[in-house]
């Protein structure tokens, strides 16, 4: 089910106050905002959104969208069944001299917000929008966030066996060792080409992760078959790794939080 949202357009008092918006699914099912701007032809709004920021995603595209007979339309290319805050702003800051006045509007419509910035001023719209459903959005987070737990998982056990393969120096462990990470990683997030477009801060501090135990993994390979001067150029200390392993643990856990 698509949730379509329509704002009411304010009082057409010359040059940019007529400002409107909706936001719905395009053609190709991708997030679609448009909307009257009572500016002149060429004139350059921007539109934002932002997907499910509050249960910790961090999905989100702007473009600057022109208008053409009064009207404007973004396609923001976002297909994800979240819910999103949009905002549609107009500035003289992101276009052309003397095609907006260099003072705002005179502006009648409570939702539309008016603000001095330091290039001159800026109208601004912000109003929420869904794709998909509740259950949906919630499932689509839910799925992401077990793909991080589970690679989150699969580095603690690599981590815990290669702390074991040093402190007992079983050299002939290591080839498992490095066997077992390379299955354990084998069609997870790790593997994954690109980042996850839900949770892009957690994928990457899991990528950190992953590194900073496979310079470790050479370090005692270095360590343990007596190429002792390799050691320094190779290593990532446990230190690193831990608290690598640590900003992680923390990202999942804020996550979970505010899914819950």
């Amino acid at each position: 089910m698509l949730v379509v949202l329509f704002l009411a357009a304010c009082g057409a008092s010359p040059r940019g106050s007529g400002f409107t918006a909706t936001a719905a699914a395009g053609p190709t099912g991708a997030l679609v905002v448009s909307g009257e701007c009572t500016s002149p032809d060429g004139a350059l709004v921007l539109v934002r959104a932002q997907g499910a920021a509050q249960f910790g995603a961090q999905i989100e595209q702007a473009v600057l969208a022109p208008v053409r007979a009064g009207r404007f339309a973004a396609d923001l290319g976002l297909y994800e069944t979240l819910s999103y805050h949009v905002t549609v702003a107009l500035s003289p800051a992101w276009n052309q001299p003397n095609v907006l006045p260099k003072e705002p509007p005179s502006l009648s419509d409570p939702a539309l917000r008016v603000s001095r910035t330091s290039n001159g001023w800026e109208v601004r719209r912000e109003f929420d929008a869904r794709l998909g459903t509740p259950a949906q959005e919630q499932q689509l987070l839910a799925d992401h966030l077990r793909l991080a737990r589970e690679a989150l998982q699969a580095l603690e056990l690599s981590a815990k066996n290669l702390r074991e393969i040093e402190e007992k120096l079983q050299k002939t462990e290591l080839a498992r060792w490095l066997r077992l990470r390379l299955e354990r990683e084998r069609g997870s997030l790790l593997a994954a080409e690109g980042i996850d477009p839900i949770f892009p801060f957690l994928h990457g501090q899991l990528r950190e992760l992953d590194e900073a135990l496979l310079k470790r993994y050479h370090a005692v390979l270095a360590q343990l078959t007596g190429a002792a001067a390799e050691v320094d150029k190779l290593s990532k200390s446990w230190q690193t790794v831990d608290r690598d392993l640590e900003k992680a643990r923390q990202a999942l856990a804020e996550i979970e939080a505010k899914l819950k």
